[in-house]
């Protein structure tokens, strides 16, 4: 298993601007006690950059991953289904470039999200101009 000093390069959040809190996954793990503990850290790294309770947007970028990305296990599934299901966030971009990963997150999100916003993109700047609209939402996998 991973150190946690490990694990913590394996992603990055970050703020943008004041309303986007983006997770960049720069690679995955493959056994359950690492998924597990990964999954914790960025929940955690999370909370740590909000440190109010103002509404937010998430942007996940998946690009780094490749086709090669793996099915959560089912605890990480649920640490990440509790934060995205918080109150305080609004809607969620997920960029990931292929196929393989928008359909992963795609049965991810249908089973762990109550009606929260997602939509998946294949670029970031897609990604991000949907964030910053208002009027669009709904689930979509493009």
């Amino acid at each position: 298993m991973l150190t946690d000093f490990e694990l913590l390069k394996t992603f990055s959040v970050s703020k943008q601007g004041e309303k986007i809190i983006k997770l960049v996954m720069f690679q995955g793990v493959t056994d359950v006690a690492t998924n597990i503990r990964q999954a914790e850290l960025i929940d955690q790294a999370i909370n740590n950059v909000l440190i109010n309770d103002n509404k937010f947007n998430g942007l996940v970028d998946l690009s780094a991953l490749g086709p090669a990305a793996h099915y959560p296990s089912p605890k990480a599934r649920q640490i990440y289904s509790d934060l995205v299901n918080q109150e305080r966030l609004e809607k969620i971009a997920v960029i990931a470039p292929q196929l393989i990963l928008r359909s992963i997150m795609h049965f991810i999100a249908t089973k762990t999200m109550t009606n929260k916003p997602i939509k998946f993109f294949k670029d970031y700047n897609t990604a991000l101009n949907w964030l910053m609209d208002k009027n669009e939402t709904f689930l979509q996998i493009g």
